[in-house]
């Protein structure tokens, strides 16, 4: 009987189950939509509902959430120049993956995280070495293909390897629920989820090659010339002729004002359980945004990056420790969680309004494509009668989304409060 995993609108494309499945009946495609979904071949299923028994999904009751309330957290970046330059933000992962590899310690220690391939998808791969840790390093818009990849980690651990773990709050998750309730590689796993809003279709990137006539992405965010501060989030493409061209400013790129319009990220996001104060990982790292409005700015003020880390566990504060080479400085809940929504709750799902017509979408001439990624369905540029009218009817709409982020950043900053 084909197994009940979780419906196209909930799943999460974490592929777990295809690691989870021995008769090798599920794999990882993409959908109409440009979505990686998970496909089951009835023909090699013989009904064992391993995959259905170790989705984190499914069974949320295995996974264990942090107590937020007993958590310090802190703005920081890394003092080592090569790798906050190669960062997305301060460089935290890039620091504990390379104390983490320290050839001193003896023993057996990999890191797992997203690479950017030459055929431009994503994937996560394992890295032992130090110089191997650019490969790991910036930010990817598009969404980490995990086969094998859950299957190797365990055997690592089972080897008595050490592992550090990084990707988005569902994949950590995933990880975890692979693994079962086997203390004895759970010790050995050290875990650190990157603050994630939303997953966008897979036909973005490509879309973005055509709109900008390019070979391949290089970098998704680029701090040459500008840093952090001053809009990095600039893309870095390789043209045909292999010279690298970088967007002056991130307002002119495609594929970043399309990924902010949110209109075209997977429909289970925006009812992520991740997306919650309380969280699975052992560390969190998000850009601190809000760090110039705070009295502490000074403080915070890095123009190569500013990190916020949460070590939410006890390995997570040990991580943290072992680092001699991360400028930290305690900040508080109330400085961030106002500019990071998803620290507490999914991006609102009155965003959503287009995942399911990319099929449609994609059959249209280039430029009414591009027009469509970068505004969505709610364009306000398109004319000034266009504008007005979609105020008025847009109107409760905002109105009820901004209420709603209000709402539960207060009832998370009392729960916060409490002892």
């Amino acid at each position: 009987m084909k197994p009940l995993l979780p419906p196209a609108d909930q799943c999460c494309g974490c592929a777990s189950c295809v690691d989870a499945c021995p008769q090798k009946a599920l794999s990882v495609v993409e959908d109409e939509n440009s979505f990686l979904a998970i496909r089951v071949d009835e023909n090699k299923c013989v009904g064992c509902h391993l995959c259905e028994r170790q989705c984190h999904l499914l069974h949320p009751e295995r996974l264990t959430r942090h107590d937020a309330r007993r958590v310090q957290p802190y703005a920081g970046w890394s003092i080592r120049p090569e790798l906050i330059e190669k960062s997305a933000s301060g460089g935290i992962f890039a620091q504990l993956a390379y104390d983490f590899l320290n050839p001193e310690h003896g023993e057996s220690h990999y890191v797992y995280g997203a690479a950017l391939q030459p055929d431009g998808n994503v994937r996560h791969i394992e890295i032992s070495t130090r110089h191997e840790l650019p490969l790991l390093q910036n930010s990817k818009y598009q969404q980490s293909d995990l086969q094998g990849v859950y299957s190797q980690v365990k055997t690592r651990l089972k080897q008595g390897a050490y592992v550090l773990f990084s990707g988005v709050p569902c994949q950590i998750a995933a990880l975890y629920s692979f693994l079962g309730q086997d203390k004895a590689l759970s010790d050995r796993l050290y875990t650190i989820e990157v603050l994630c809003h939303g997953v966008p279709t897979q036909a973005l990137y490509r879309t973005a090659l055509q709109v900008e006539q390019a070979k391949r992405i290089v970098s998704y965010r680029t701090k040459d010339e500008c840093g952090w501060i001053n809009n990095n989030n600039r893309l870095t493409y390789e043209m045909p002729d292999g010279h690298l061209q970088t967007k002056k400013k991130h307002v002119y790129d495609f594929l970043f004002r399309a990924y902010l319009e949110f209109s075209f990220t997977r429909k289970n996001c925006f009812q992520c359980p991740y997306a919650h104060i309380s969280r699975v990982s052992d560390v969190t790292l998000a850009d601190f945004w809000g760090w110039n409005q705070s009295k502490k700015k000074e403080s915070y003020r890095n123009h190569m990056g500013t990190s916020v880390i949460t070590p939410n566990s006890e390995k997570g504060v040990a991580l943290l420790r072992s680092s001699r080479e991360l400028h930290l400085v305690e900040t508080t809940w109330q400085e961030f969680l106002p500019y990071n929504q998803n620290f507490f709750m999914p991006t609102n799902h009155y965003l959503f309004v287009g995942a399911d017509k990319i099929r449609r979408i994609q059959q249209l001439p280039l430029g009414c494509r591009k027009f469509i990624f970068q505004n969505g369905f709610s364009n306000r540029y398109f004319n000034e009668a266009y504008r007005r009218l979609l105020s008025v009817l847009l109107f409760f709409k905002h109105r009820r989304e901004q209420n709603e982020v209000k709402q539960k950043l207060k009832t998370t900053l009392e729960y916060l409060k409490e002892s």
